[in-house]
């Protein structure tokens, strides 16, 4: 061990520091900070017992540094109804679903659609966290929703909704896309497995769009993609999926957000831009 050298703790600061704000990461300075601890004796996590650290460590611990971080802003609960199945069964006549509430307000009695079967029915109960309840809001997840549907109207990666303002459900969008570490550039017609929310599809890159420089798209379309490159693409899926393209005001929920992966490894993540 190191007996809480500051030296070596600076050391490490400085190498991960470049690499975090760096071009690789890019999180804003403002935003990083660094704290010494102990995974394994728990040193400074929740209270500073060592005396050789608290010698010249006079920051917070980690739980007082978590109680500071700002809470992820939130969907608006008025917008439209939007719930990711990631799990389903059932129970009698009834089918039950778990997932998490993206957006909107869900309660029991409302008349929801389900997507992309496109059935229609009406809320029985809802259970979070255990506990029965009459409303879910945005961040809610819901063990049980239990609908008096089939089981084959609903399905894994669908998504429940609002029957006035559905959720878009299209074999073609596009995207855009901040490619990883890859052996071989990202080409035209290459097959990918998309992860999309709850949702996994084999996916063709159909078109590379157009490449984005410090923030500007390039009028030369590019023939591949490399390591570190920002491009908007073209996606065909294999079946219909439910997206939502990126908000421009609100925040950027999992409905918009994908992952694309070849031969057991990420080769690029991004976001849905329109469909």
């Amino acid at each position: 061990t190191c007996g809480w050298d500051q030296n070596v703790f600076e050391t490490i600061k400085g190498k991960l520091h470049a690499f975090i704000v760096g071009p690789e990461c890019g999180f804003k300075e403002s935003v990083v900070s660094y704290i010494p601890l102990s995974g394994f004796s728990g040193e400074n996590m929740l209270e500073s017992k060592e005396e050789a650290l608290k010698a010249w460590w006079q920051g917070p611990t980690l739980i007082e540094s978590l109680d500071t971080l700002k809470p992820p802003p939130r969907a608006p609960a008025d917008g439209p109804l939007r719930v990711c199945i990631s799990d389903l069964y059932k129970s009698g006549a009834t089918s039950c679903l778990s997932g998490k509430v993206e957006s909107g307000t869900i309660s029991t009695g409302q008349k929801v659609l389900l997507l992309p079967s496109g059935e229609q029915t009406q809320v029985k109960s809802l259970q979070c966290r255990s506990d029965a309840v009459r409303t879910a809001r945005p961040g809610d997840y819901l063990d049980s929703l239990a609908l008096p549907v089939e089981l084959q109207f609903a399905s894994i990666g669908g998504v429940v909704c609002d029957i006035k303002r559905p959720i878009p459900c299209v074999d073609t969008f596009q995207a855009q896309l901040l490619v990883f570490d890859v052996d071989i550039p990202i080409m035209r017609g290459q097959q990918v497995m998309c992860y999309l929310h709850t949702e996994t599809v084999t996916a063709t890159i159909s078109r590379l769009e157009k490449l984005i420089i410090k923030g500007k798209p390039q009028d030369k379309r590019p023939k591949c993609l490399q390591k570190g490159n920002v491009a908007i693409v073209s996606l065909q899926a294999s079946k219909k999926v439910c997206v939502e393209p990126k908000s421009a005001s609100g925040p950027v929920t999992s409905l918009s957000r994908l992952i694309l992966r070849d031969r057991g490894s990420t080769i690029a993540a991004g976001v849905v831009l329109s469909v």
